[in-house]
């Protein structure tokens, strides 16, 4: 049995449980105006910047983060997929495998994603796919998919341990992916937002 755990074991498990779907087209989706040759959808971003709104506490509001720099990384040919998202620009140097940026002082580093949780078939790994969604590691059982969510700031009061939510997988393409997340978690934090990587890195 593959622990898909241990390959995201500096994120933490969000989301509500959700059957994971997959689809292996997108009919209906608007080709996208600024590139023709996409079918990426109108609500996901061409590329940073854009917009996503969170909620550091319980007791504040959500606020606008712009994503200046958003980073994809692909293990296992797309069993699971980790996004950064970050309001400034992480070192082009950095290396994945090992790390993650730092962050400065008032800014926020968010990661987000989904996996396959546990997969029971090492030789046989699914291979996430537009339309899959995910829920919360505990809730979830062997092969199914996961939704995880943790962001690193001085401004948030945790870093998000139990959570309730969702994630979705809205477009894949080549040089692009994009996801869509609303997750709560501890002590208030929170993150809602549609958002596209075109930063793609195979580990």
């Amino acid at each position: 049995m593959v622990n898909m755990r241990a390959v995201v074991a500096v994120l933490v498990a969000g989301g509500l449980t959700l059957g994971a779907t997959s689809c292996g087209d997108e009919d209906g989706v608007d080709v996208s105006v600024d590139d023709p040759g996409s079918t990426r959808p109108s609500e996901c971003p061409a590329a940073v910047p854009f917009d996503v709104e969170i909620r550091y506490d319980g007791d504040g509001a959500r606020e606008t983060m712009t994503v200046v720099d958003a980073v994809a990384l692909r293990r296992f040919d797309g069993v699971a997929w980790t996004i950064y998202l970050a309001d400034f620009d992480m070192p082009d140097d950095t290396s994945w495998s090992f790390t993650v940026p730092e962050v400065p002082p008032g800014n926020t580093l968010v990661a987000t994603g989904l996996d396959v949780f546990n997969a029971p078939d090492a030789d046989a790994l699914p291979i996430l796919e537009v339309g899959d969604s995910g829920g919360m590691f505990s809730d979830v059982g062997d092969g199914e998919t996961a939704a995880f969510f943790s962001v690193t700031s001085d401004l948030a009061g945790s870093t998000s341990v139990d959570q309730a939510g969702t994630t979705e997988l809205l477009h894949l393409e080549d040089g692009s992916i994009c996801m869509t997340t609303e997750i709560t978690g501890e002590s208030g934090l929170e993150l809602v937002g549609v958002y596209t990587a075109t930063e793609i890195v195979d580990l």
